[in-house]
């Protein structure tokens, strides 16, 4: 069932009729007065979504009524079986002709007698030169505001739209002369005169006057009402205001009148702090034209005064002086004395407070007596992080106990305390604004946690994630890094543990294009390059690259660092590791380095026949390409070479002689150094001639300059017993 119809006879529906008619979208009630029905006639899906139908003019009635009003949509568009339309509408003027500040009444007839509806709708068609002041059922009253034409309209309101129209013309009539009762006025300062303005003809439709005087300081005009102010001549203009733009003036002299003596009803007074005392100046005579008193004090520190009322602030003595402002520059002054009253008890109306987190409470310092001359107080706290105050108001900020003091500020250094106990307030809930975000890789995205209730002592949220590889988050903020999913966490600080948390799901983005910084690179051997390599888009997911070497043992590369070994060309390539496989390359070029110096480790060496002796080279600079060296011998018949390595070689003495070792680089560089190798044939002969001999007695201690006798003499490893037959 969708449609429901209660016809008109129905005074009462009984309780769940309509129960189980969930469906029901309309409904149609040509009952005058509301049936009487129950809450649960109707169900409240058809109360909010169905719309009831009621008969004309009936709408309030069924809003107002018991469990009809919980219809939400009622519309009084109905008419009963006996309804009758109006056939016609008159009005009882159609023209007028009428005056500003007339009011008019129009009458208006419905036809037939019978008709159901017995109203009409009023409207005017210019509210600026008509306005409705009251209305009938079937009468209007109209009020003429200024000229012009408009039209009074009646309309029918039974849906047939019947309209009739009176239209009325409004005319003015001008002013054509204006006159005052007095041309010219003598006044002194404050006096007052009173104009009187005639506009004719009398039949005038608007009498208004406009007064105005050419200068109000000197003299001022209201409603024809003059007064004086100071000494001076004005004109004083009434305008009509009807637009027939006639004008009277009257011309005003104002005289003045100087006070001769000014006195205070007090020459002293002493007060306390904050009090105040009223000085009354009497100016004379009585005719004075300006009796106003300018009043100052000597120090505003001590007492002020303002229109003779002294208020004292601080012991001391101040003069208050009041002189005359009409000219005659008169003074006359009380001395004012200020007494201090101080504090004898200072309370709070709370001795205890219990708070939490954020909550606020107010204390209130009471100081007596009531006349102390100050009753400001300082506020502290014994411990600001628990809980802070200003001007007595009490904030809690974390868990803990704080003492609030107020002191006196008068000088009695009286206190009051109050105790705050703050506890605190965990959270109930927490919630993220997203369970679930899709990135790709260095993309981001920010969570935000509620935490609930309002008033949780701690919101604060520790945000971690299951796979910080994946993504990570700070204050919020999660980073994608990698392909994969990870869950982020917000957990609460305040010790309810609560825990939201949002599914995080990166996607890969893959390289598009790869680039190094260098296309061709040329070094000597050890020498390094560091090539840097460029993987676009910027939001690529990985942009790492493998770095490999065409031929290694030429250069070799690491991380983008390029090594030089040797002579030679090579290829660095850098390759993408997403799975794009793309490459860029460089072209890396060695060059050889030649030595610059090469030194022996011995330049002259005494040796016997049958000895060998090693000499190793040394080349400079240390990265030379290739470190090797040629041995040559001067005399192949007193000594021999045999190569141990690319820099060393063994010596191998044949006889007596003097021969020349050289060793000769092979990288081109054709440097060389030397050796020379004295060759003795007999132990005696080498101890005898050799300067390097050392000499020791027979117990082993070192003799300087032997004389003739036996010795232990020592040349490099040879050491014999000889026989010095003289000093050498």
């Amino acid at each position: 069932m969708t449609e429901v119809t209660i016809g008109n006879s129905v005074t009462s529906i009984g309780e769940s009729a309509f129960d189980n008619c969930s469906s029901i979208e309309t409904i149609y009630c040509y009952a005058e007065v509301p049936p009487t029905i129950y809450s649960n006639t109707f169900t409240v899906y058809v109360n909010n979504n169905a719309t009831l139908h009621v008969l004309k003019r009936c709408k309030d009635a069924y809003a107002g009524a018991d469990y009809w009003r919980n219809f939400k949509n009622i519309v009084d568009d109905l008419r009963s079986v006996n309804y009758v339309d109006p056939e016609q509408l008159q009005l009882d003027k159609e023209k007028i002709t009428a005056y500003v500040g007339n009011t008019i009444e129009v009458l208006a007839t419905l036809s037939p007698d019978n008709v159901t509806e017995k109203f009409v709708t009023w409207s005017v068609s210019d509210s600026t030169i008509l306005e409705i002041t009251k209305v009938n059922d079937l009468s209007v009253e109209v009020l003429v505001l200024k000229e012009g034409v408009a039209n009074i309209v009646a309309t029918s309101v039974d849906g047939s739209e019947l309209t009739a129209t009176c239209e009325v013309t409004v005319e003015a009539t001008l002013a054509t002369s204006i006159t005052l009762d007095l041309s010219a006025v003598t006044l002194k300062a404050t006096e007052t005169a009173t104009l009187t303005a005639t506009v004719l003809p009398e039949t005038t439709t608007n009498k208004e006057v406009v007064w105005t005087s050419s200068d109000s300081e000197v003299a001022s005009v209201e409603n024809g009402v003059v007064t004086a102010h100071k000494v001076g001549t004005v004109t004083i203009t009434a305008t009509t205001t009807d637009g027939s733009g006639l004008t009277a003036t009257c011309e005003v002299t104002v005289e003045a009148t100087l006070a001769t003596s000014i006195t205070l009803d007090q020459t002293a007074v002493i007060l306390k702090a904050t009090e105040t005392a009223t000085l009354t100046a009497t100016v004379l005579p009585e005719t004075t034209t300006d009796k106003g008193v300018e009043w100052s004090s000597s120090d505003e520190s001590v007492a002020t005064v303002a229109d003779g009322v002294i208020t004292a602030h601080k012991v001391g003595t101040a003069i208050i002086t009041a002189t005359t402002t009409d000219g005659s520059n008169l003074t006359v002054t009380c001395e004012v004395t200020v007494e201090a009253t101080l504090a004898t008890s200072i309370t709070l109306d709370q001795s205890a407070v219990t708070l939490k987190a954020t909550e606020t409470a107010t204390l209130t310092a009471t100081v007596q007596p009531e006349t102390t001359t100050n009753k400001e107080v300082v506020w502290t706290s014994s411990d600001n992080e628990v809980a802070s105050v200003e001007n007595g108001v009490v904030t809690a900020h974390k868990v803990g106990t704080a003492t609030i003091t107020a002191t006196t500020t008068d000088g009695s250094e009286l206190t009051a305390t109050c105790e705050v106990t703050v506890e605190a307030t965990l959270a109930t809930s927490i919630t993220l604004d997203q369970t679930a975000v899709t990135l790709k890789a260095t993309e981001t995205a920010t969570l935000t946690a509620t935490v609930l209730p309002e008033t949780t002592t701690n919101k604060e949220v520790v945000w971690t994630s299951s796979d910080n590889e994946v993504a990570s988050v700070e204050n919020g903020v999660v980073t994608a890094h990698k392909v994969g999913t990870a869950t982020i966490t917000a957990t609460t600080t305040d010790g309810s543990e609560l825990t939201a948390t949002c599914e995080v799901t990166v996607e890969e983005t893959l390289a598009t294009s790869i680039t190094l910084d260098q296309s061709a690179v040329i070094l000597k051997a050890t020498e390094t390059a560091t090539l840097t390599a460029t993987v676009l888009p910027e939001t690529t997911t990985d942009k790492g690259v493998v770095w490999t070497s065409s031929d290694n043992e030429v250069a070799s590369v690491e991380n983008g660092v390029v090594t030089a070994h040797k002579v030679g060309t090579a290829t660095i390539t850098a390759t993408t590791t997403d799975g794009s496989e793309l490459t860029a390359t460089c072209e890396v070029t060695v060059e050889a380095t030649l030595a610059t110096s090469i030194t022996l480790d011995q330049t002259n060496i005494t040796a016997m026949e049958g000895e060998t002796v090693v000499l190793t080279a040394t080349i400079y600079p240390d990265d030379v390409t290739e470190k090797g060296v040629v041995w040559s011998v001067s005399d192949a018949t007193i000594a021999t070479i045999e190569p141990l390595d690319n820099l060393s070689a063994k010596i191998t003495v044949l006889k007596k002689g003097v021969a020349t070792i050289t060793a000769e680089t092979i990288d081109g560089s054709n440097l060389s150094a030397t050796c020379t190798i004295d060759v003795y044939s007999d132990i005696e002969a080498l101890l005898r001639d050799s300067e390097d001999v050392e000499y020791y007695d027979l117990n082993g201690f070192r003799v300087e300059n032997p004389t003739r006798g036996i010795y232990i003499a020592k040349h490099g490893d040879i050491v014999r017993k000889v026989f010095v037959n003289k000093v050498r």
